[in-house]
């Protein structure tokens, strides 16, 4: 028997092919009994015992469900079958991050200090490209009108409210997705003014490293919409689709006791009960012109397709932890 023979023909316990595959012994255990995802062999005393095979096909499942998958979708795919997946979602992962990484962030930079300070370096990073450079207000404001920066880089020794009417003036005029705002000293009532979705808030000093990723963070979320935009707008027509799990069956789901030591499932019933609420407060808001009631039904599908994605994360918490409903 040759090297490659006696190793296809070993067979390992549940505890070492959990330490292998990452999958917990329960999980396994369910996922035979429910799914038929492998059948061991059996010890006299009952134990179980998996071969190579079926270790490389736990593996695969366990990679696919990890990244969306259900386990239900999955668990009778053959080995073909089970590869041919994880390649496509491979190749998915390698366009999206190849689509980020040929973004470039375009930025304008306000404050003497920084401008020093990052003018060489930025100069040299590849994904980012500063297209103004000043420390006068009101040269900064003229030069973010014509260019329209991506990210407002914007230095403040002290934050105040004439200081964020400021940058929220800034912001509005250059239609820059995002403003980093450095700053030594501030109020409370000043951060307050400034949106937090648009806004980042960091206390000098900075260095070159944060900027760039978080410049590159900002650059890839807005690349994801732009790439998910049309999909993930509602279409003329588009119904509400309908509830998976009522109050009741959430009630109890977020009471089942599970095999993992999070509250997942507590967590998760909260968002999809705060969703279908505003679901159907965006129905019944008042709507005083058609402008009105087209942006509410906006509002109420959109909710709706978070619900559904949120549903579909707790029916996998569902499957995995065998929660009786």
């Amino acid at each position: 028997m040759t090297t490659n023979e006696r190793s296809e023909s070993a067979t390992y316990k549940i505890g070492a092919v959990s330490k292998m595959t990452g999958i917990a012994p329960d999980t396994l255990r369910i996922w035979e009994r429910r799914y038929d995802v492998v059948t061991p062999e059996r010890t006299p005393a009952g134990g179980r015992l998996y071969n190579q095979e079926q270790i490389s096909r736990l593996s695969m499942v366990k990679n696919l469900v990890d990244a969306g998958d259900s386990i239900s979708s999955v668990a009778g795919l053959k080995l073909e079958e089970l590869q041919e997946r994880l390649t496509r979602n491979r190749q998915t992962q390698a366009n999206i991050s190849a689509y980020y990484n040929n973004q470039v962030c375009h930025l304008a930079i306000f404050g003497e200090s920084l401008s020093f300070k990052l003018e060489n370096t930025l100069a040299d990073i590849d994904s980012m490209e500063v297209i103004a450079n000043s420390s006068d207000a009101t040269e900064f404001e003229t030069v973010i009108k014509s260019h329209k920066p991506d990210v407002l880089l914007v230095e403040i020794p002290t934050l105040h409210e004439e200081s964020a009417n400021l940058v929220l003036r800034w912001l509005q005029q250059s239609n820059a997705m995002h403003v980093i705002l450095v700053y030594r000293f501030g109020n409370t009532e000043s951060f307050r003014r400034l949106p937090k979705s648009r806004c980042s808030l960091i206390q000098a000093p900075i260095s070159p490293v944060t900027i760039q990723r978080l410049c590159e963070s900002l650059m890839g979320i807005a690349s994801q919409m732009e790439m998910n935009e049309k999909q993930a707008l509602p279409h003329a027509g588009e119904m509400a689709s309908p509830r998976k799990y009522d109050d009741e069956t959430l009630a109890r789901i977020a009471m089942a006791s599970t095999t993992i030591t999070c509250e997942c499932p507590r967590h998760l019933t909260e968002l999809i009960t705060s969703l279908s609420a505003f679901e159907r407060y965006s129905t019944e808001c008042e709507s005083r012109s058609p402008e009105d009631a087209a942006l509410h039904t906006y509002l109420s599908l959109t909710t709706s397709r978070a619900r559904v994605l949120i549903e579909s994360a707790l029916e996998k918490v569902i499957e995995t932890e065998n929660i009786e409903i």
